[in-house]
């Protein structure tokens, strides 16, 4: 997730700035980069930067190396490690599979990712394809802006295949794997649909608590996806793709994501997929532990959810419980300093 703090954090290596473009204001380096969709000056920019120790540069360091495909560095993005005790036995399914069968009693499903992981991204082109058939028909992500602020005419919602898609419709979008997932979505017939909060809807001041921004942010997601996809369209069925713990089902503590709040004000139970702490590194010395013991244990050649005895889904302790299904990817060789997938 990102705060409205990190994005001001970042903003000379990572953010839109098209304000400036449309009120034809002299524009920095960066902003010249960001309309003419030169990332890797930017990404060169961020290395140098965090060489240097700065922070900021350092925390988004990892998600700009998947917009220019630096899979090694995005990978390696540091992760908590977790423990799994050795009596533990774990059991799996194809992935597809358990989405499909589950997503029928359904008309929202839920993925979360890794900011940085590209391969998130081409899983749920898998589930887009694989769900077309069961009728669902919008693909809403957190990535999408909904109205563009430079009041573009186009919005997202509008988009139709063979449309360009522009890189100010999104940010995490400009990831290639991402952008194709997008465009083949089209392809398949599905509509784009935005619910992020909106400036508009920021009313807390820079210095309320990380608790209050974090729950102002997703009453704000959930309200904008009701209002907005859910209750134009009542005979659609949604995928939505998130990041990281907007797809808990339940608060955690004082806070309370996206997919709690949208099962509490609408009844519907979403399915809830979590792969945003189980992917295999490029290294694999850099491997989270979970996913460290999945393929240690199963030794998985395709996506799998994985599920404890009890067949609760096996995943960090954040998320146990809060979740139905966890994803965990089979490492590939890589071809040409590229992964195979």
């Amino acid at each position: 997730m990102i705060s409205r703090r990190a994005f001001s954090l970042i903003s000379g290596a990572a953010a839109l700035a098209p304000t400036a473009l449309w009120a034809q204001e002299k524009m920095d380096g960066n902003a010249l980069n960001n309309s003419a969709n030169l990332y890797l000056p930017q990404y060169l920019e961020l290395i140098e930067k965090s060489e240097a120790g700065d922070q900021a540069a350092q925390s988004f360091l990892y998600q700009f190396a998947s917009l220019v495909g630096d899979e090694a560095r995005a990978t390696a993005s540091p992760q908590r490690q977790f423990t799994v005790p050795q009596e533990l036995v774990l059991t799996s399914e194809p992935a597809i599979n358990a989405i499909v069968e589950r997503a029928r009693d359904t008309r929202v499903v839920i993925l979360n990712e890794h900011h940085c992981i590209s391969r998130h991204r081409s899983f749920t082109l898998e589930v887009l394809r694989a769900l077309r058939p069961l009728g669902f028909d919008i693909f809403a992500a957190e990535t999408f802006i909904g109205k563009p602020r430079q009041h573009h005419p186009v919005l997202v919602e509008e988009l139709r295949h063979k449309m360009p898609f522009l890189p100010f419709y999104g940010y995490y979008s400009r990831d290639p794997v991402y952008a194709e997932t997008v465009r083949e979505a089209l392809e398949l017939g599905y509509r784009l649909a935005a619910y992020e909060q909106a400036e508009h809807q920021s009313l807390l001041p820079d210095s309320a608590s990380s608790v209050d921004q974090i729950n102002e942010r997703e009453e704000a997601q959930a309200r904008n996806f009701i209002d907005n996809i859910l209750t134009p369209h009542p005979d659609s069925k949604i995928i939505v793709l998130c990041g990281h713990s907007h797809i808990l089902e339940a608060p955690q503590g004082e806070r309370e994501w996206f997919a709690s709040r949208l099962k509490r004000y609408t009844g519907i139970d979403p399915l809830t997929v979590e792969q945003s702490l189980n992917w295999p590194a490029f290294d694999p010395a850099n491997d989270p532990s979970l996913t460290r013991t999945v393929l240690e244990r199963l030794k998985p050649d395709q996506p799998v959810c994985v599920f404890e005895p009890s067949g609760q889904a096996f995943t960090a302790e954040s998320y146990s419980g809060k979740v139905d299904l966890s994803v965990f990817h089979p490492r590939k060789p890589a071809v040409n300093n590229r992964p195979e997938w």
